[in-house]
């Protein structure tokens, strides 16, 4: 509650930047915690809000809760699409449209930049993405060693989030105080960058996140 930055219509920036999504998250799993409650876990429910955004949006009714919420309720979609068919043949048949799909839609992209069509970015983020999400979201062997490492990342992702933005205001500040011209296009310092984010994020979340989480759930 106290990182609710963004409740309004227009966003404003905070010492931490990207925490404005953080708030407006909260807003969005509250009305998710209430739809669901009294709701069944209905597809036709998750396209109607989708539709009720849109439509709030096409009306010229710009509000971050709005994009979230129907973001949100696509993920949904994929939720109840990958549930739906886990077991059955058909499942064959859209993961091969949505390999189709993933390749064609950046074709219309770039057609896009001629043509010019107003919602053709909302549009294709909202069509794009939950292909993406559905195609790997299926199950695929890895080794165990490579299972472990990618959930290690994974487990990184939230605490990642939260620090990459204070660790660039950091560096902004050091090598302006030293006066040495940022690298902005340097891979060094672009690995620097990343690798000392994923380092402060480890201790973020081994020693704080996860302790939190067992304390709160009462583990």
């Amino acid at each position: 509650i106290f990182l609710a930055s963004n409740w309004g219509g227009n966003r404003s920036e905070s010492f931490n930047g990207p925490i404005w999504s953080i708030s407006v998250e909260v807003l969005v799993y509250i009305i998710f915690f209430v739809i669901s409650k009294n709701f069944k876990r209905q597809i036709f429910i998750n396209i109607m809000i989708i539709i009720s955004c849109i439509a709030m949006k096409s009306m010229n009714i710009s509000m971050p809760i709005l994009n979230c919420l129907t973001f949100f309720y696509a993920g949904g979609i994929v939720a109840l699409i990958h549930k739906e068919f886990e077991n059955k043949n058909f499942k064959k048949i859209l993961i091969f449209i949505g390999f189709f799909a993933i390749f064609f839609e950046p074709i219309l992209f770039f057609v896009n930049i001629f043509v010019e069509f107003k919602y053709f970015n909302y549009i294709f983020m909202l069509t794009y993405f939950p292909i993406l999400v559905y195609i790997f979201s299926q199950n695929f062997n890895v080794r165990p060693s490579m299972q472990k490492f990618i959930e290690f990342l994974g487990n990184l992702t939230y605490a990642s989030y939260l620090t990459h933005f204070p660790i660039q205001i950091t560096l902004y500040l050091l090598l302006s105080y030293l006066k040495i011209p940022i690298p902005f296009y340097s891979p060094i310092f672009l690995f620097v960058f990343l690798a000392l984010t994923f380092i402060i994020s480890f201790f973020v979340y081994v020693y704080f996140e996860m302790p939190m989480q067992k304390k709160i759930r009462g583990g």
